[in-house]
């Protein structure tokens, strides 16, 4: 089974109907998002690189292949034969590149990320097949060489139960119940993706690529103040709410840096 929230849009023009967002940012951004992260405001779940040809698509698969059982059949004399299937999981992103002829690069995303979930449903009497959460976009966006866009609108909202309690009171046997509640939250989380393409047109440009990804390992001690970090955080939601109202050269190759 599958539990899916798929988001339509085509960014460019026109924002006003789709259901995620889109953005390009400036060249500090990287510094920023680290120091957000190292901040703990949010988690960083990946930062791949791959190489991919003008015009052809590309996947990022940052994951796992989960066998299943998704079909149960039954022989001539009674034997049961399961049927297995491997589905990937995890974070997926597929991106097909188009250099225009204005150097500009136009990219069909299509980012995905999905989990196992604690529901099961029932194939046959005694096997039970996993239900995937799915969080899925289709998009389109239009970007400069080496210009960063964010793209988001992918929501998740989970139920949290937890137990509060006052120490040692709360641990007394029949009467710590009076000094201790459990508390439901709902939470919220968005995954962002920050996605910047290089045309690679020699061989050589992949060794400054490298040196550069190195070079952005670390992060300068307060390269950010924590006002940097509340701008950064407001201008992303802010393009949520408003989000709410309203010829190529085959011999090219795109160089992809997904970041955090």
């Amino acid at each position: 089974g599958e539990q899916s929230n798929l988001v339509q849009s085509a960014f460019g023009m026109s924002n006003q109907n789709s259901g995620g967002l889109y953005q390009m940012v400036d060249d500090r951004f990287d510094l920023t998002l680290r120091a957000i992260a190292e901040d703990g405001r949010v988690e960083v779940l990946s930062r791949p690189s791959i190489l991919a040809r003008n015009n052809q698509e590309a996947i990022i698969t940052v994951g796992q292949t989960v066998p299943f059982i998704d079909n149960v059949t039954f022989s001539q004399v009674g034997q049961q034969i399961n049927t297995v299937t491997y589905r990937d999981i995890g974070i997926i992103l597929r991106v097909t590149p188009f250099i225009t002829q204005n150097g500009m690069v136009e990219m069909i995303v299509g980012p995905e990320i999905s989990t196992i979930t604690d529901e099961t449903v029932t194939i046959q009497e005694g096997v039970e097949a996993p239900v995937f959460a799915k969080r899925a976009a289709e998009t389109v966006v239009v970007t400069p060489h080496g210009k960063t866009v964010i793209i988001g609108g992918l929501m998740e909202k989970n139920k949290i139960e937890s137990q509060r309690k006052i120490p040692l009171l709360g641990d007394i046997p029949v009467l710590g119940w009076a000094f201790r509640r459990t508390v439901k939250e709902d939470t919220k989380t968005e995954l962002l993706i920050f996605l910047t393409p290089y045309i690679v047109q020699d061989p050589s440009q992949l060794g400054e690529m490298t040196a550069m990804e190195t070079g952005d390992a670390e992060l300068p001690a307060k390269a950010f103040e924590k006002k940097d970090l509340d701008r950064f955080l407001g201008d992303v939601e802010g393009l949520e709410a408003e989000d709410a109202t309203e010829e190529n050269k085959s011999s090219r190759r795109i160089f992809f840096r997904r970041n955090p």
